[in-house]
């Protein structure tokens, strides 16, 4: 055990110093559609006034309003009206809000896993119920104004929503919860993942699994099921996913190596000092788990476990395409279907696109101040 607690240490302090090109990721995914919603600035106003009332911190209030959640969700949803805007930009601001509840180190969650499995297991319950899948007769109550919050989703939702549209959201967001029990096991723990351990948990903890079962709602639209519960279909989800999951990867390297003397990139700007050996320790093993630092375990070159990670993003965008490809010739001869259908494929490519455009801007990446001429990026870890 304490081999391989070192182990994670030492991979973080081989990290520290190192200098990595992170090419222009736009240039992956040349094609693709990308904006931002023309109703963004409209909806600033109503995202901090959410965070004030789900958030008690004043000075975690302060780092997230910066991190502009309005902007993530009109760059990941550029074309939905206002009132699907609205809904989805909540599903943004609270996906990010509670993952921060139980992820972030100073939070208290994150080191009390039975308090975290019940903040869990409230949130699951209180979702179900609010979409009409819970105990017949019984009405979930949350105290907890982040778990209260997913009626602003909810709601809307159950309005224009069919049960099997309604259930792919549930199993969506109630994987990722499970999944983060997953990566809050590893981050407590001296265990590493390996890389397919890894990509097992990852796919739920990204998040984007119910931004992925809202696609209809985002654009008011409903494509038959035979096509949506499709093998070309779940090619589109799990690249579409996987590929958000790499951007995130690669652009949060930065913020993945902490110093233990300098500030931590994250929401709360927490110090980690010497003296704070428990969060210290938390943190440390926290930070190994992302893509970059995984690989970096097998080979301490950190441009070249970004390199791996960005020649993943090529290979999946490839299969995206493929898959793309095989669904639009399945329905060549029913146009308003395949209409329909690149109008859906579209929204996925926009998911990618948006969230890169946000990651590239928010301060919560830390990486804005980073990008060359070229679009590159040059980073000292």
């Amino acid at each position: 055990m304490a081999n391989k607690s070192c182990s994670k240490t030492s991979v973080i302090d081989s990290m520290r110093g190192q200098t990595v090109r992170i090419p222009n990721l736009k240039r992956v995914f040349d094609g693709f559609p990308a904006g931002v919603n023309p109703h963004y600035k409209r909806m600033i106003p109503m995202v901090n006034r959410k965070l004030e009332s789900c958030v008690s911190d004043e000075r975690v209030i302060t780092e997230m309003k910066k991190a502009d959640f309005a902007l993530g969700a009109a760059s990941i949803w550029p074309r939905a009206a206002w009132d699907e805007y609205l809904v989805l930009t909540y599903l943004c601001l609270l996906v990010f809000v509670w993952d921060d509840e139980i992820d972030m180190p100073a939070a208290p969650l994150a080191s009390d896993f039975q308090a975290a499995q019940s903040f869990r297991r409230e949130t699951v319950n209180f979702v179900k119920s609010s979409l009409g899948f819970g105990e017949k007769g019984v009405v979930s109550r949350s105290r907890s104004a982040t778990i209260s919050s997913f009626e602003l989703i909810s709601g809307p939702l159950r309005k224009v929503y069919t049960r099997d549209q309604l259930a792919s959201f549930l199993h969506e967001l109630t994987f990722s919860l499970e999944m983060s029990q997953v990566e809050q096991e590893y981050s407590l723990s001296d265990r590493i993942p390996t890389i397919s351990e890894y990509w097992a948990f990852r796919m739920g903890t990204s998040g984007v699994g119910p931004f992925l079962a809202m696609a209809e709602y985002s654009i008011r639209s409903r494509l038959p099921r035979p096509i949506i519960n499709s093998p070309e279909m779940k090619v589109i989800w799990d690249e579409t996913n996987l590929m958000m999951s790499l951007i995130n990867d690669i652009l949060s390297v930065k913020k993945e190596v902490v110093s233990p003397a300098r500030p931590c990139p994250s929401s709360t700007n927490f110090v980690l000092l010497e003296t704070d050996l428990p969060l210290l320790q938390r943190q440390v093993a926290g930070s190994i788990l992302g893509l970059v630092p995984l690989l970096c375990m097998q080979n301490p070159d950190a441009q070249a476990a970004v390199d791996s990670a960005v020649k993943a993003l090529h290979d999946s965008v490839k299969r995206f395409r493929n898959a793309e490809g095989q669904l639009l010739r399945r329905t060549a001869r029913d146009a308003k279907t395949q209409e329909t259908l690149r109008n859906y494929i579209n929204v996925c490519k926009e998911n990618v696109t948006g969230f890169l455009n946000w990651c590239s801007r928010t301060p919560r990446y830390g990486m804005a101040g980073n990008v060359e001429k070229d679009g590159s990026m040059l980073i000292t870890l």
